[in-house]
């Protein structure tokens, strides 16, 4: 049920059913389900108490921050409202998940990309609409697919790292040519970031899985060096160009802002999440969103400098303790939160969906159930090597022995 669950709020999110059926909140439903779904593992799942508690100190931090405010503009109910933030993250990488809850969930994750280019494709078709938008105050196209391209590029991102997870760890084949297509939708969505993120957390878990075969890791490493050159020749238009083209988007400006409501409230913040609400719409108009796109600055103007410092030491912690869950220590776990620390540079990671999931497909690699192994794992999933060198040498054999009978 839980991964079913993953599997309806993720489509929810990724077609934008919400905006197609024009309702309203929109945020509220797509929060909403990620919510019941955070219900449902608490009701069904056990949780890791640790992760629980730290979840607990973060709501007071947050409370006792917003009760200490000198701002005028404060509000407990958008504060309350803002909670889901990060008890969503908090209960999705504290679960132990079943072996059904695994599959469903690396499976969801790697299609999602496809879901939102066909949706969006679907949505050509009737509106007329394009599947590619350019970039904000520059002339660059990206892919969006039935989201915006940042969102795509999240999910993309996220798509690869579960797809090789599947290919390389459960030995599901097939999944290393949808590693392959959820590249370039990565490269086409034109995140530079979430590209970066990607090849870090792909070279993370290849060369940490206590799983993957050493000759598979090595295949992997000529894999990547065979295909540089399309990755170049796809990347140039979409990915490395916008590194030289586009600037920063009117960031500068929303950073101006969060630093002076920082110096106004350095002790205690505005409230926590209220600084999507309450910025100036002078500077809106400016970067084209009221979003911070950086999480660090957004925390300190929302809960001060003490608060922001713990808020993250917080969840740094559970991260820790969930990459130690398994009873050995899990690396690409920590190589996602160091990826997931470097979006939050650019990106609203803590508050939207197309990000968060990184962390969550991390715990699950190092890790193949029993009941889900369909082939020896102390074999590597390449043909090449040893056993490939046997069968090798008998038909060589073979051939020797025909030819002297001849």
């Amino acid at each position: 049920m839980i991964g079913r669950i993953y599997c309806i709020a993720s489509l929810f999110f990724v077609i934008n059913i919400a905006d197609i059926l024009g309702l309203p909140f929109v945020n509220a439903f797509e929060k909403g389900l990620y919510l019941l779904l955070s219900v449902a593992i608490l009701m069904f799942r056990r949780v890791d108490p640790i992760n629980i508690a730290l979840m607990i100190a973060t709501i007071i931090l947050v409370v006792m921050a917003g009760a200490l405010t000198q701002y005028n503009e404060f509000s407990w109910l958008t504060l309350i409202l803002s909670l889901n933030q990060f008890i969503i993250i908090y209960i999705l990488i504290g679960f132990t998940p079943t072996s059904h809850d695994r599959e469903m969930i690396l499976k969801t994750s790697a299609w999602l990309p496809f879901a939102c280019v066909a949706a969006g494709f679907v949505g050509m078709l009737i509106t007329g609409h394009s599947m590619f938008g350019g970039e904000y105050g520059v002339d660059t196209e990206r892919l969006r697919g039935a989201r915006s391209s940042a969102f795509l590029s999240g999910i993309a991102m996220t798509g690869v790292v579960a797809s090789l997870i599947l290919g390389l760890e459960w030995r599901r084949h097939a999944y290393l040519l949808i590693a392959g297509g959820n590249l370039v939708i990565l490269m086409l969505a034109g995140g530079r970031a979430a590209f970066a993120v990607t090849v870090l957390v792909a070279a993370g878990l290849i060369i940490f899985s206590r799983i993957i075969h050493i000759r598979d890791k090595i295949f992997m490493l000529i894999a990547v060096i065979i295909s540089l050159p399309a990755v170049v020749a796809i990347g140039f238009q979409y990915i490395f160009k916008r590194l030289a083209t586009s600037g920063d988007n009117g960031r500068e400006v929303m950073g101006e802002y969060l630093w002076s409501m920082i110096e106004k409230y350095p002790l205690s913040g505005i409230g926590f999440g209220h600084q999507y609400w309450d910025t100036p719409e002078a500077v809106s108009i400016v970067t084209g969103s009221s979003a911070a796109h950086n999480d660090y600055l957004r925390i300190l103007v929302e809960i001060g400098y003490v608060g922001g410092s713990l808020f993250y030491i917080f969840l740094s912690l559970a991260v820790l303790r969930s990459a130690l869950r398994n009873g050995y220590f899990n690396m690409t776990v920590i190589i996602s939160f160091a990826g997931f620390l470097i979006l939050s540079m650019s990106d609203n990671a803590i508050a939207t969906p197309p990000y968060f999931p990184l962390l969550v497909i991390a715990i699950l690699s190092n890790f193949v159930p029993s009941d889900r192994i369909s082939i020896r794992m102390d074999k590597p999933l390449i043909p090449f090597g040893s056993r490939y060198a046997a069968l090798l040498k008998g038909r060589l054999f073979a051939a020797n022995e025909r030819g002297c009978e001849g």
